[in-house]
């Protein structure tokens, strides 16, 4: 991703605790809020993209870590008539 130069200006507003939080860090890592606060975007959204990928990978473990043969569904010829059955069951637990 290109980060230079910074040809759009982009305004925001921050509550003055949280400004002075930002210039805090920044000052001590000797780095602008317009540069701390494109550091933190930057941040931000390689950790969704961490998290979205980890996401995937659970997905795919879990989704193929049961056996067609063995998932149970064989068994269910019509899903809507086993709903039923199920609903009814839960509600005689619940009584």
């Amino acid at each position: 991703m290109n980060t230079t130069p910074y040809p759009i200006r982009t305004q925001i507003s921050l509550s003055p605790d949280l400004k002075r939080l930002i210039e805090a860090s920044g000052a001590r890592l000797k780095e602008s809020l317009s540069g701390y606060l494109r550091q933190a975007a930057i941040l931000r959204m390689m950790l969704e993209d961490i998290e979205k990928n980890d996401l995937k990978m659970v997905a795919g473990t879990v989704v193929g870590s049961v056996a067609k043969s063995r998932s149970g569904w064989k068994q269910i010829k019509n899903v809507s008539i086993w709903q039923r059955q199920e609903r009814r069951n839960e509600n005689r637990h619940r009584s």
